[in-house]
């Protein structure tokens, strides 16, 4: 057997060996496509939370909060606690507005604030309240419907060799699906309808010393301990007159 012959033999074995070799092509993720839509589309906010008032002893944890509030404003402002007096404002008349005024009072004399009864020559420390009724709380989706319009954000595909190509982990479509869920609203219970905001503002010469608003839910049953509610007046009368 000749040396030629042998290298051509050579040569087919390498050829044959290389035919069989499977290639597969390193994993490429696949590229964001851009998405179009018609008009804007409503997503989510982070998560946050916001506390609930339903009865009267939080009522007393936020007036503890304002009067707080007042004590780190004057001494931001260099401004000492017994220097001045505090006129409270008289409330409205609203269940919360009478509680809140007497529960401010308290909170202020306990934490030795001069409170004066006359609003000569005092801080004005005043409150406004306002209540929001929503008529729908929640806008369900469907399924997917915003995820999806965030690409390569839906889910993380798999490396070749574990998965076949283009397919998705059990354990990252599961994951996937609660997200679009969460922001779909599927696991949101019942909001309640009433939200309230008290805003309190303490003020001297006409200048804002403090002014905080704070921002809660209430039960829906309880929307008329903080609605005004108008007062009953009879109708004018109106006299006419003819005259020839």
């Amino acid at each position: 057997m000749s040396c030629y012959y042998r290298l051509f033999v050579i040569l087919l074995l390498f050829m044959f060996i290389g035919g069989c070799t499977y290639y597969e092509k390193p994993y490429q993720p696949r590229a964001a496509q851009p998405v179009s839509s018609q008009v804007p589309v409503p997503t989510g906010y982070s998560l946050t939370t916001q506390k609930k008032m339903q009865a009267v002893q939080h009522w007393e944890l936020l007036a503890g909060d304002v009067a707080r509030r007042i004590e780190n404003s004057l001494e931001a402002r260099s401004i000492p606690m017994g220097s001045y007096s505090i006129y409270v404002a008289p409330p409205g008349s609203t269940p919360f507005e009478k509680a809140f005024y007497d529960l401010v009072l308290t909170k202020m004399v306990q934490q030795g604030m001069r409170v004066s009864r006359s609003e000569s020559q005092s801080m004005v420390l005043s409150f406004d309240l306002e209540m929001v009724r929503h008529s729908e709380r929640m806008v369900r989706t469907q399924k997917g419907v915003y995820r999806s319009l965030a690409p390569g954000m839906y889910v993380k595909r798999q490396p070749p060799g574990q998965a076949s190509p283009g397919t998705i982990a059990p354990q990252e479509r599961q994951v996937g699906g609660a997200m679009v869920n969460v922001e779909s609203g599927a696991y949101t219970p019942e909001l309640p309808s009433v939200e309230v905001m008290v805003t309190t503002s303490l003020t001297m010469n006409d200048n804002y010393i403090m002014r905080d608003s704070s921002i809660y839910y209430i039960n829906d049953a309880d929307w008329d301990h903080y609605k005004q509610h108008s007062i009953y007046r009879d109708p004018s009368k109106v006299n006419y007159r003819l005259v020839d």
